[in-house]
């Protein structure tokens, strides 16, 4: 049983993988929708010569109807220009890149994904990217640099309580230079000026300094602390959530922030 606050170090227990990826949802079974039958005629191979449409998992974090979801997530764009970065959808050519940034242990420390994370990982996310119904699905962007993919950002809408929660990541080596915010800020951005979404929210262990720095830059207050809210390689953690209305955007920021 634990008490009182994390201890915040760097000591992790190896656990199982978090079970993410789960079979293909209805949608994704019917001949049209099937991974065989929308790419049947598209004979899409990754660089390791897996068929894409052989790989037939879905990762699946959806809430609400597909309904709601598309009143509000078809109107978001999918591709966003930042003052220097492209936001755009996964591409087959992303897996490698992927697979990078998401093997590194310490950039893995905060994440609920598999370590080590195989090619076999990478492909299955980028899969799963193609096959995602825009409007219908959670929406993903891949944070591309000067043609070099360095992250991504992830919104999931609640559309019945009219908020999404996003969630982001750059890969190391292009930490401390202000992408996470960069990004962040446009698809917060895009919530709003596009959809009637009125709250954007986002999560961060209470030992993750960096990120809750960024959602305070992006301007997000802290609306709450949840003791013990998840298990993250082995260590359950505490969250701090942080939110922005509608009402509130854009944020009067400090420009030396």
């Amino acid at each position: 049983m634990q008490s009182g606050a994390p201890t915040c170090d760097a000591t992790h227990t190896p656990s199982l993988r978090w079970p993410a990826l789960r079979a293909a949802e209805t949608r994704l079974a019917s001949p049209a929708g099937s991974p065989e039958g929308r790419f049947a005629n598209r004979p899409y191979f990754f660089p390791g010569g897996t068929p894409l449409g052989a790989l037939g998992t879905a990762y699946t974090r959806t809430r609400g109807s597909n309904d709601l979801r598309l009143m509000a997530m078809d109107r978001l764009p999918r591709t966003i220009p930042t003052p220097r970065l492209t936001l755009r959808p996964f591409e087959l050519r992303d897996v490698e890149p992927r697979l990078a940034y998401c093997s590194d242990a310490e950039w893995a420390r905060y994440f609920p994904i598999a370590q080590p994370y195989t090619r076999r990982d990478a492909e299955e996310f980028i899969a799963q990217r193609q096959l995602d119904n825009w409007g219908q699905d959670p929406a993903w962007w891949a944070a591309e640099l000067d043609g070099e993919l360095i992250g991504h950002v992830g919104l999931w809408p609640d559309l019945p309580n009219r908020h999404a929660e996003i969630g982001y990541a750059i890969a190391k080596p292009r930490w401390g230079q202000g992408f996470a915010t960069e990004a962040v800020s446009a698809v917060v951005d895009a919530v709003f000026t596009t959809t009637d979404l009125e709250r954007v929210y986002a999560r961060a262990d209470v030992c993750n300094g960096a990120s809750r720095r960024v959602l305070e830059k992006v301007g997000m207050v802290q609306v709450g602390e949840v003791h013990g809210n998840r298990v993250v390689h082995g260590r359950r953690t505490d969250d701090a959530f942080y939110a922005v209305l509608k009402t509130d955007w854009p944020p009067a920021l400090d420009a030396s922030g």
